[in-house]
C-alpha cells in the first residue's frame, strides 16, 4: 500500500507541473498578442504571432502526451489497488 501512496503522490506532482506549464504557455500567448507596439511593422508582428502559435501548439501537444502518461499511471494504480483488494479477499477466505 505504501508504494501505491507514493505512486499517487508522483502522479499528483506531475499534474501540478503540467498545470503550471499550461498556465505559463497561456501567459506567453497572451503576452505575444499584446505586444503589437513592439514591432516596427505588421509583417514582423505576424511572423512572431505565427512562430508563437506554432510553439504553443507543440507545447500543448507535449502537455497532452504528459496527461496521457499520467492517465496510464492512474490506471496502473487502480489495477494495483484492485489486485491488492482481491488478494486480501482471497487470503481472508483461505
Amino acid at each position: 500500500m505504501e508504494n501505491i501512496i507514493k505512486d499517487i503522490q508522483c502522479i499528483e506532482a506531475d499534474m501540478y507541473e503540467i498545470r503550471a506549464r499550461i498556465a505559463q504557455y497561456r501567459t506567453d500567448l497572451i503576452r505575444i498578442t499584446n505586444t503589437r507596439e513592439l514591432f516596427d511593422d505588421e509583417e514582423s508582428y505576424i511572423e512572431e504571432l505565427i512562430t508563437s502559435i506554432t510553439e504553443g501548439w507543440a507545447a500543448f501537444d507535449r502537455v497532452a502526451d504528459d496527461i496521457e502518461l499520467a492517465e496510464y499511471a492512474c490506471d496502473n494504480v487502480v489495477s494495483d489497488i484492485e489486485y491488492q483488494t482481491l488478494s486480501k479477499k482471497i487470503h481472508e477466505k483461505g
